[in-house]
């Protein structure tokens, strides 16, 4: 076993050490402050050791494995296996990413609340995620699955005195349940096609089985496909799966904690679609065709999620129906590439890579405004943003880093969220010269962004300015340490990736080059010359010619938009006009403030009314039959009264024989015996 695998068991020690000893602390009395402080530091030590693998993995391209001999079932050849390549390491780092802001913002957030049971499952759940990403034995992998599933259903009824928490967690365990279910069987099947000597879970032996499948049992190979999907997709929140338990576990989740659900965790179940469909299926016409479902079920994603999430008064709510929005941008790049992976490889390597980027992106941006909302959460313990306003003069810092974030998931020139939107834009158009549905594809994701953008002005509108409500006009300004250090952290990461595009690219290019059907084509094909401040887009037309599409310089864009700024800051102060603060004019009436707040209930009325019939939930609140169904389903009256009448009948008939002669009874008996020895001849 490689000495790097020793230092991923040691890190994964780490964290389990952490979360016993913070447990103990919590049944200490230890305050939470100091528990989250005893956390981080846990969370950093382990978190260097990971780094290091992943970070020598993720430069050299050469993957490390190793296996616990301890840990093995004979019987299924199953054991205990870690191996970690360039994608693995990539989503570790991911995971981590997202895991040192969360972490940090709890330190502030959760100082005041009760209970022992957050710190702990934090941890776990790292542990779970982590262990899902390193190990490739599709059996074993299944018990980080349940840790990351169990931990975080613990956390999402970190308030279990309120309904809503319970509901939450129920909808959650049974939902992902389902999934892993799912998952279980579709592992079970391609484990059986295997001929005896190979049988195995390996990842390797997984993909020989369905390129066994695909000569024989083609259908049982698609079946299984779908069940993994299923469970994959339900843990990434794709369209429709995700609709039924992402919109009410972050709302009963805490806020960091939404953030590592949205950010981190809905991740990995991408990190399954990719490692199933481009890793271990080999391509063919079928991976063809499951690109062409995973696109359709992008599309949807985006657009069901995100007109969803333009209807939402709840902060929380509406960040979560984004999320869901946003894996279908994913989702879609993802399709994308393996509907041309075998045809046009510059074209799916484009795909694959905006889709990876953006996945990155979405980790960043995502997580930041959940934690934007916790920040206004904390401060003033209210998610409805119809009751909230002028929240940039008690939290300034919070709002511009909520700021940033809007910026970023709408995709403005500048910030992280245009380059990999762009990419995807690009992508799907291009493909629509070949397929013109992929064309229809990209305009649906065009309209959705400006979607988003109307939905995430709402967001920071209701809840940073305008008038403060008269319940928080004396709460003093000002925000906790970590919660601040936590935002700047994303906010620098979500401006750094939109100047820079170049780190968000690499990382894609360095996966997915290495695939046995884009191997060959080099940075140049699809990017043009290296250049760390500019992106050159190229793509193959009908003819198979690469051509160039488009060029992005954000420096350049920058440089003249801040030229533009000092412009016009010079024009208005020219004049020397006084800057005065006046009161709002009401149109000659006398108003009070709360008065005249703008709702969020009142934003984009007429666009909300056109799509009202979308906002209906998937699962009813309660139950109705009609009176002729529950008459057919009656099972007393069908059933069980014939039957209790039908014995009672016969009960009163048999006890006519009671009549209190004794020569009856005897008579009785010898008739009994000569049937049964009649019977006994029979049979003889």
């Amino acid at each position: 076993m490689n000495h790097e695998i020793h230092l991923l068991i040691a890190a994964f020690g780490i964290l389990l050490s952490g979360a016993f000893l913070v447990f103990i602390l919590g049944l200490a009395g230890m305050r939470n402050r100091i528990k989250g402080w005893a956390v981080l530091i846990f969370f950093l030590a382990a978190s260097l050791i990971i780094i290091g693998v992943c970070g020598e993995v993720l430069i050299s391209g050469d993957p490390v494995s190793g296996g616990l001999k301890m840990f093995q079932i004979q019987a299924l050849n199953a054991s205990l296996h870690f191996s970690i390549d360039r994608l693995s390491a990539f989503f570790m780092l991911l995971v981590l990413l997202l895991a040192f802001p969360a972490t940090l913002f709890s330190v502030g957030y959760m100082e005041h609340e009760k209970g022992i049971g957050y710190y702990s499952p934090l941890l776990l759940f790292m542990i779970g995620m982590l262990g899902v990403l390193c190990i490739d034995d599709l059996f074993f992998m299944f018990i980080p699955w349940e840790f990351m599933s169990l931990s975080a259903y613990a956390l999402i009824l970190f308030k279990k005195e309120e309904p809503q928490a319970l509901r939450a967690g129920l909808k959650y365990f049974i939902v992902t349940h389902f999934g892993t279910t799912c998952m279980f069987i579709g592992s079970i099947v391609l484990y059986y096609y295997l001929p005896a000597n190979e049988a195995s879970f390996l990842f390797p032996a997984i993909s020989r089985s369905m390129e066994l499948m695909m000569g024989t049992s083609p259908v049982m190979l698609n079946l299984s496909l779908a069940l993994l999907f299923i469970g994959f997709a339900t843990k990434a929140g794709i369209f429709p799966f995700g609709f039924f338990w992402l919109p009410d576990a972050h709302p009963a989740a805490p806020s960091p904690i939404s953030a590592l659900l949205s950010g981190a965790m809905i991740k990995v179940g991408i990190y399954g679609i990719i490692r199933l469909f481009l890793f271990l299926l080999p391509p063919g016409k079928t991976l063809v065709h499951w690109g062409w479902i995973l696109a359709i079920f992008g599309t949807l994603s985006l657009f069901f999620g995100t007109i969803r999430a333009m209807m939402q008064h709840d902060s929380k709510i509406l960040l979560a129906y984004h999320s869901i929005g946003q894996i279908g941008y994913i989702t879609l790049g993802l399709g994308i590439g393996m509907i041309f992976i075998t045809t046009y490889p510059v074209i799916a390597l484009l795909s694959l890579i905006g889709g990876l980027y953006h996945l990155l992106n979405h980790a960043c941006f995502k997580g930041l405004l959940f934690l934007n909302a916790g920040s206004v959460i904390h401060k003033t313990g209210e998610r409805d943003m119809d009751g909230l306003g002028g929240m940039a003069s008690l939290l300034p810092f919070t709002s511009v880093a909520a700021l940033i974030a809007v910026f970023s998931i709408a995709g403005l020139p500048g910030f992280n969220g245009f380059v990999s939107k762009w990419i995807l834009y690009e992508a799907s158009i291009m493909g629509g010269l070949h397929y013109p549905v992929l064309a229809l594809m990209g305009v649906t994701a065009i309209f959705i962004s400006v979607v988003t953008l109307v939905s995430v002005l709402k967001f920071y509108a209701c809840m940073f300015l305008g008038h403060r409500p008269a319940a928080y006009r004396e709460l003093i300004p000002g925000e906790d340490v970590t919660i601040k250090i936590s935002q700047l952290f994303l906010a620098a990461l979500c401006i750094l990736l939109g100047i820079f595009p170049v780190l968000g690219i690499l990382p894609g290019f360095s996966i997915f080059s290495g695939l046995p059907a884009l191997t060959g084509l080099g940075y140049r094909a699809v990017f043009g010359e290296f250049n760390p401040f500019r992106v050159v887009l190229h793509t193959q037309s009908l003819s198979g010619d690469i051509t160039s599409i488009g060029v992005w310089n954000p420096c350049l864009a920058l440089g003249v938009f801040l030229l533009l700024m000092c412009g016009s800051y010079f024009i208005s102060r020219s004049a020397g006009a006084k800057v005065r603060t006046v009161g709002n004019w009401y149109c000659g009436s006398v108003a009070d403030k709360d008065e005249v707040i703008y709702h969020a209930s009142s934003f984009y009325v007429p666009l909300k009314r056109y799509f009202e019939s979308l906002n209906r939930s998937l699962i009813p609140k309660k139950l109705k039959f009609r009176t002729d169904l529950s008459k057919i389903f009656d099972l007393d009256k069908w059933i069980y009264y014939p039957l209790s009448r039908s014995l009672v009948k016969t009960s009163q008939w048999f006890a006519r024989s009671h009549v209190g002669i004794p020569q009856i009874y005897l008579l009785w008996t010898v008739m009994g015996a000569v049937i049964t020895i009649a019977v006994l001849f029979w049979l003889a």
